[in-house]
């Protein structure tokens, strides 16, 4: 240990000679009290997550058997027209082969007077 210096033994010397302030005699009460207080509040921390878990497993019931709904009567298909048939499962329209290779050759042509022009 190193020797104490003096300034720290003199400014130790003065705080000892001024008076103390008295411990209040309720001093073990108050304690008591600010420790049950902080007990309380950890207990009601670590219980309210638990309870919450509890509350929503009651509700949920996971082991309670699913409720399975009774089979309902079968619905009739109602009856649908020849005609509307025939239009529903024909073919779609398809452009004919002379259109498509029109529509080439039109396309080949722009794209020729495009290279024309470089």
């Amino acid at each position: 240990m190193t020797p104490a210096d003096p300034d720290d033994e003199r400014l130790a010397a003065a705080l000892r000679a001024l008076p103390t302030p008295a411990t209040p005699p309720d001093l073990g009460r108050r304690v008591q009290t600010v420790i049950r207080r902080r007990r309380a509040r950890r207990v009601a921390a670590a219980t309210a997550p638990v309870a919450a878990l509890a509350l929503v497993l009651v509700a949920w019931r996971p082991w309670a058997a699913a409720t399975v709904d009774p089979a309902r009567a079968p619905v009739l298909a109602h009856e649908i027209p020849q005609e509307d048939l025939a239009v529903l499962f024909a073919p779609p329209p398809v452009d004919e082969f002379t259109v498509l290779a029109t529509r080439d050759d039109v396309s080949v042509a722009a794209i020729g007077r495009l290279e024309g022009v470089k």
